[in-house]
């Protein structure tokens, strides 16, 4: 499989694409609950922070977004995925 970004490709195999589909379909429908009412519950106090600085509060948000997304999804779903990885002999100590 290859993903193509702008001029740049990248190939995956099909064992790896195979093993993220998988993690992707077992999400915890709770676990994206939690997540979202985290989120919500952070961009209402950042709104009320930064009020009267719109792009503030934007880059905040983003920030704040991608920080919970790491920390419920991305960093466990690289940590479930390292075992498997290594067994297919597609990782290495970095």
């Amino acid at each position: 499989m290859s993903i193509k970004k702008g001029t740049y490709i990248s190939f995956i195999s099909e064992n790896i694409f195979k093993l993220i589909k998988s993690k992707v379909k077992s999400l915890d429908e709770e676990l994206l609950n939690i997540t979202f009412i985290e989120i919500e519950k952070n961009l209402k106090e950042i709104k009320k922070v930064n009020i009267k600085n719109y792009q503030l509060y934007l880059e905040t948000s983003k920030d704040t977004i991608q920080t919970i997304f790491s920390r419920n999804f991305i960093l466990p779903f690289l940590n479930s995925i390292e075992e498997p990885l290594k067994t297919l002999e597609l990782v290495d100590e970095n």
